[in-house]
C-alpha cells in the first residue's frame, strides 16, 4: 500500500515528485470510494506557511462543532496535489438532506464564524480551494467496517 514513506520512495525512484503524490492522492479517493464506501468527500487546500494553524483550528475547533451538527468524520488525511498542499477528510451520512442540514448548520453557526475570523486575522485565509464531492457506493463495494 502507498503511505508517506512509500510516496516519497516513489518519488525518489521515480525522480518525480508530482506522479508519487499523484498517485497517493488518487488512491486515498479510491479507498475512500472503493473500500470504505463514504458518501462525502472533503478536500481543502491548505497553505504550507499557516499549515500548523490551520491543523490547530480544525483539531481544536472543527472538529468539536462539527460533531455537535452530526458529522461522523471516518478518516483525515495531509496529501500533495500539483504541489498544493491538501487536507483530506471523509465524512459519512445516513442521507443527503441530512448532509445538507448538517452544513448549513455549521457554516452557520456563530461559535464557528468567530473561531474563523479570529484565525484569520491571526494568520491569514488558511483555507484555499475547497473541493467536495458526494460519493455513492456501487451495489458490490464492500461493507464499510468501522470501530
Amino acid at each position: 500500500g502507498l503511505n508517506e514513506t512509500t510516496v516519497k520512495a516513489m518519488a525518489s525512484r521515480t525522480n518525480n515528485d508530482r506522479f508519487a503524490w499523484d498517485s497517493y492522492r488518487r488512491f486515498i479517493q479510491m479507498y475512500g470510494n472503493v473500500v470504505l464506501e463514504i458518501e462525502k468527500k472533503h478536500f481543502d487546500e491548505i497553505f504550507d506557511h499557516n499549515k500548523a494553524a490551520f491543523h490547530a483550528r480544525f483539531r481544536d475547533h472543527a472538529q468539536r462543532i462539527m460533531r455537535g451538527y452530526g458529522f461522523r468524520i471516518v478518516a483525515m488525511w495531509e496529501t500533495k496535489n500539483d504541489g498544493r498542499s491538501e487536507f483530506a477528510y471523509l465524512l459519512t451520512w445516513p442521507d443527503l438532506a441530512t448532509k445538507e442540514r448538517a452544513w448549513r448548520g455549521f457554516l452557520a453557526d456563530a461559535e464557528w464564524k468567530e473561531i474563523k475570523r479570529v484565525t484569520n486575522a491571526e494568520h491569514g485565509d488558511l483555507v484555499g480551494e475547497i473541493q467536495d464531492r458526494v460519493l455513492v457506493a456501487t451495489s458490490y463495494s464492500p461493507t464499510l467496517v468501522t470501530a
